[in-house]
């Protein structure tokens, strides 16, 4: 049987918050994208609990009705049905049934918020509804779910921290697992192994050699003594809420140019974390971390991270000057990369944070070091 991990309390508390917020922007009705992508899942979990698979589908979410889901795949539609949305449907052409709930839902006419509509709705679909509901205007809404999204309760903040303590289990499986002779894939496989054993079903790792200066993904080369390595782990628990954490890691001591652009990094992270609290914006975090590495004399390869979720990456980005006032209970991942020369070696190191009154709280147990592995 499907398993819900989330309350009855904190479901009434999320619809609650959507309708007072779909109030203020004159909409009562939302159609909701399940989109199957790894960065997709979180706007349709937020509202159903469930994590789409595969495939992917819809649902209609209204001012007073009880809410709607149209999944493309039968599977999905008879299990997602056993959690929060009882009224869960498959249909091969699920646009087709959106179309029709909607013709039968709504007024002649009127306005329905998409969530999800510049990421993650096709085109295709998009057209069909403007053809057959001519009478109703539709407009990108995920700004709301966005702004219901970025603040977390203490019950999702609970499972944030359950799913932080998986991912440090990970970090250190892969500490004691790193050796020269090991390729990136068995590292990979050993992961998984043990974020799957824990009900982390979604993960992005990467483990990175390469000479550039952003992240790769794992690949069959075997570690050499002699190699440099960009370790990025990000997961999401059984509650689908995401983690993330990474660094470096090395068998013999860095060259001086690498020690002192990470140094940077972590003279960069400590001023920005210092800002990660009520009274700030997310722009004053990013703009410390630029200038800091400036001064130093390096430069951020892009934004220095983002706030997370239920989505892996849910907005805002970090970075100088975005606007967005940081409030208690949001959940930042921070993790700059820090570079040079384009072909020389970036850093990486990353931290999830909850913001919190007085200041923000590192997650995971582990320190922002570089990891010299005897």
């Amino acid at each position: 049987m499907a398993e819900s991990w989330v309350t009855q309390n904190e479901r009434e508390r999320r619809h609650a918050l959507l309708r007072r917020l779909m109030a203020e922007s004159g909409l009562d009705t939302l159609l909701i994208v399940g989109s199957p992508q790894v960065c997709g899942r979180g706007y349709f979990r937020y509202i159903t609990d469930w994590s789409v698979w595969s495939s992917g589908g819809y649902a209609l979410f209204f001012a007073k009705d009880d809410p709607i889901v149209v999944m493309r795949a039968k599977s999905q539609a008879y299990w997602s049905k056993q959690i929060w949305v009882k009224d869960s449907r498959s249909a091969e052409k699920a646009v087709v049934e959106v179309g029709r709930v909607l013709a039968e839902k709504r007024p002649a006419s009127g306005v329905v918020g998409i969530v999800g509509m510049g990421e993650f709705m096709s085109l295709q679909d998009y057209f069909y509804l403007q053809a057959e509901l001519p009478s109703l205007r539709f407009q990108d809404a995920s700004a709301i779910f966005d702004r219901a999204m970025r603040v977390k309760s203490a019950e999702e903040i609970g499972h944030v921290e359950a799913t932080a303590r998986i991912l440090d289990e990970g970090f250190q499986c892969f500490a004691e697992m790193i050796a020269p002779g090991r390729t990136g894939w068995e590292l990979s496989a050993e992961l998984q192994k043990a974020l799957y054993g824990q009900g982390c079903l979604h993960s992005v790792i990467l483990i990175s050699t390469e000479p550039g200066p952003y992240n790769a993904a794992p690949g069959e080369r075997p570690l050499s003594s002699d190699d440099i390595v960009k370790f990025s782990l990000e997961a999401c628990g059984p509650s689908g809420h995401w983690v993330e954490i990474g660094g470096m890691f090395s068998f013999r001591r860095p060259p001086d140019y690498l020690a002192d652009r990470f140094d940077s990094t972590l003279e960069a992270v400590e001023r920005a974390v210092a800002k990660m609290r009520p009274g700030f914006t997310v722009g004053d975090v990013g703009e410390e971390i630029e200038n800091t590495v400036a001064r130093r004399g390096h430069r951020v390869g892009h934004w220095s991270g983002h706030a997370c979720g239920l989505g892996l990456i849910e907005p805002p980005m970090i970075g100088k000057g975005e606007p967005t006032p940081l409030e208690a209970g949001m959940e930042l991942a921070l993790h700059p990369n820090i570079i040079g020369a384009e072909l020389e070696m970036g850093i990486y190191v990353s931290q999830t944070y909850i913001v919190e009154e007085a200041g923000a709280r590192q997650l995971s147990r582990f320190p922002n070091e570089w990891h010299l592995v005897s």
